[in-house]
């Protein structure tokens, strides 16, 4: 088996397991992820995963796409479970995160 694909699962796994003490509390009611922060981090790992692809990625490119799927979850999750005091600055930094 290639080495880029070990490094590549094994990475995966690492992140899986990660994610998954953050999906834990937020199931449990000790997290409240904020939507906002959860779909800048989407959008952004969904473009770096974009470009990885466009420009050859290949098995390293694979954690980028699992973070960025991960993170659109959690977006829905944040959207169902999260924060639910949207204030204004809050607001003001989602637009300056898209006009970026």
């Amino acid at each position: 088996m290639d080495f880029k694909i070990v490094v590549a699962c094994v990475s995966i796994i690492m992140t899986m397991v990660g994610y998954s003490f953050y999906f834990r509390d937020i199931f449990a009611g000790k997290t409240k992820p904020h939507a906002y922060s959860w779909l800048v981090w989407a959008t952004l790992t969904g473009v770096a995963f974009a470009g990885q692809i466009t420009n050859g990625g290949g098995a390293g490119a694979w954690v980028t796409f699992v973070t960025a799927f991960i993170s659109g979850i959690i977006f829905i999750l944040a959207l169902q479970r999260g924060e639910k005091n949207i204030t204004h600055s809050d607001k003001l930094n989602l637009a300056g995160a898209a006009f970026a």
